[in-house]
Parts: C-alpha cells; structure tokens; sequence
C-alpha cells in the first residue's frame, strides 16, 4: 500500500466500522474524509475528487477516504471515487453481521428481537455486505475481487491486531484502545439455529468471507 496516495477504507456495516471510525479520526483528525449517506434528509454522498483527495495529502500528509460504498443505492466505489486504486476493510462472519444488522434494526424496539421475528427477517432481507465491495462480486470473481482489489482485509474478531497492522502501512502506532460504539442490542438466546439456512441463501457472501480469511491467515505464516 501507498500511503503517499489516496486510500479507500470501506465500512461495511456491522463490522466494527463505527468505532473504528472514532479511532481513525481521532488519530488522523483533518487526514479523514466521510463518505456517509444523509439519511434523515435522504441524500447520497458527493462523489469526492481525487484533486481534492490529493489536496488533503499535500496539507495534512495522508488521505483516508472512509465510509459506507454501497453500490446498490447508487453510491458505490464507481459512482463516488471510480479513480481510487487502494482499499482496505474490516470484515465479519456473515451471518454475524446479519445478525447483528437484524438486532440494529430494532434498537428502538427491542421487544421485537425474537427468534420468529428473525425468521421473517430472513425471509424477505437480503445482506447488506457485498453491496459495498469495490466492484460487483459473483461466483466467477470473488477470488479474484479479494486478491487484487483490496491492500488490506482485516477482522472484527481481532480487531485490534487488524488496526495495529493498518496504522503500520501509515508508520504509526496503536495508542489507544478501540472504542465500542453503535453495538447492537444483545439477548440472552442465540440465533445460530438460523445459520446454516442463512449460509445455504448466501453462499456468495460465505465464500467470499472465508477466501478472505483464507488470505488472511496465510499472511500471519
């Protein structure tokens, strides 16, 4: 990774992304640029330059695109930073993240987080994970998106090491611990009776997930 240029770091919801979000502003402050759909007022980010991302190095020394790239709603990676070449992100076990998608839903109403109302969550929502890849992903180039799109992939369930690995790509070190914010309602059953139904549905998401970790664990060898 190129740290001299432009860097795209994609949040995937219910990844950790929040906090993470906390500790890259308060660490890199100006080097930041939000990428963030309005929802109350139903605007989709501006697209972001790359004059502008290059003005923001010039001054503050990197430039950290950060947010949600959510090609679905017309805000993706090639509606809003197509020139972007460098990506990186935080995954999570997909049905984790569905999971965890599903109680966030009902934060208002946790009342409704009950196994019959995540059965019909699971009939009719589809993830929202893939959706904010650099490109389409599909059975013939998810490898392939995973190995030659991304500079980085690292995971919420070692989440501090994944961010110590990301701060060395900028020659800064972890200083403080990662924050927990935006989690998700917990209850005291499980959902995992649901996963293998989940994990038949979306297999893209699953393999997607898994070459990934794949990768991963052999760049720890």
């Amino acid at each position: 990774m190129d740290t001299t240029k432009p860097v795209v770091f994609i949040h995937v919801p219910k990844c950790g992304g929040s906090s993470v979000r906390r500790l890259l502003k308060s660490t890199f402050n100006e080097s930041v640029i939000l990428h963030y759909r309005d929802e109350p007022n139903k605007l989709n980010p501006s697209p972001i330059s790359k004059s502008k991302a290059e003005h923001i190095i010039n001054k503050f020394g990197f430039c950290i695109i950060y947010g949600h790239f959510n090609l679905k709603r017309r805000f993706g990676i090639q509606d809003n930073v197509p020139w972007a070449n460098q990506f990186i992100t935080i995954l999570r076990d997909p049905f984790e993240q569905y999971v965890s998608a599903f109680k966030y839903s009902k934060k208002n109403r946790p009342e409704e987080i009950t196994l019959e109302s995540f059965e019909i969550y699971l009939n009719t929502v589809e993830p929202n994970y893939l959706n904010h890849f650099p490109q389409v992903v599909t059975s013939e180039n998810f490898e392939s998106v995973i190995s030659n799109n991304f500079s980085y992939i690292g995971f919420d369930f070692n989440l501090e090491k994944s961010m110590n690995e990301i701060f060395s790509f900028f020659s800064i070190n972890l200083k403080s611990e990662i924050p927990k914010i935006n989690v998700s309602p917990s209850p005291i059953f499980s959902f995992e009776k649901f996963r293998k139904e989940f994990e038949k549905r979306h297999k893209l998401e699953v393999d997607t997930y898994r070459y990934a970790l794949e990768v991963w664990n052999e760049s720890q060898n």
